[in-house]
């Protein structure tokens, strides 16, 4: 449930994992299944993670992922500072299991910025087998170059 504070983020790639979450933000917030129409993931090439663009040709396009329930307004300015700058905070409609929607915000790579996304989904499964262990140690360096080193 979303609290009177808390800003309600969708994520589609790493920020699914609890690792990454608890090595970005110190904690795992509470999450739900969640959907966005009119997008595409889709992966970058030489990147773990993935980035999603709107497909104007195909607005019925689904990218599932979850939703950050309970981030507050500090979280987010964390999840800031950690985006690739190619990306940009945005406001996009979320359909949620029940069938439900709101607004939640969400990092989308910016159109001027697409030459290295690759035309096919990106893979969850292959994250976690391949890349997740070195991903989290990177995101713990992250954390402790910020100052603000998040518990293991």
């Amino acid at each position: 449930m979303l609290g009177r504070d808390s800003v309600p983020v969708f994520t589609y790639g790493t920020l699914m994992s609890d690792a990454v979450l608890s090595a970005v933000l110190g904690r795992v917030p509470a999450r739900q299944d969640a959907l966005i129409m009119g997008y595409e993931r889709c992966r970058i090439l030489g990147r773990c993670y993935p980035a999603i663009r709107l497909v104007s040709d195909f607005p019925t396009s689904v990218v599932k992922g979850q939703l950050l329930m309970d981030c507050s307004g500090q979280e987010l300015a964390t999840l800031d500072e950690f985006e690739d700058p190619a990306y940009s905070r945005v406001t996009l409609k979320v359909r949620l299991r029940d069938g439900s929607e709101l607004h939640a915000r969400a990092y989308v790579r910016s159109s001027d910025s697409v030459s290295d996304l690759l035309d096919e989904d990106w893979s969850w499964d292959n994250f976690l087998t391949q890349d997740l262990s070195s991903y989290v140690e990177r995101c713990r360096e992250w954390a402790k170059l910020r100052g603000k080193s998040p518990s293991k």
